[in-house]
């Protein structure tokens, strides 16, 4: 069988992980398939909630809340595993 190679038009490179914490209010975007619809991105008020505490005490932290971003992003279920990028 014959390859069929893809060019794209754009120079595409991989996404970078954060290298920092992120800090409550910082901006943010989703890019997302709500519901199984049509792709979408979520910008519009979308902010970091809250972090994990920055020490080690995480007494009144459950150990899933100690490793979680929460964020206040308008995202609807079928979303979750969605990317979350900072602006």
């Amino acid at each position: 069988p014959e390859e069929i190679v893809f060019e794209s038009p754009f120079r595409l490179e991989p996404v970078r992980l954060a290298d920092y914490r992120p800090e409550k209010g910082e901006r943010l975007f989703i890019i997302h398939h709500p519901i199984k619809t049509p792709l979408v991105v979520t910008s519009h008020e979308c902010t970091v909630e809250n972090v994990p505490p920055t020490d080690r005490d995480f007494r009144n932290w459950s150990d899933y809340d100690a490793h979680t971003l929460h964020h206040l992003c308008d995202t609807y279920g079928g979303s979750s595993g969605a990317p979350v990028f900072s602006l």
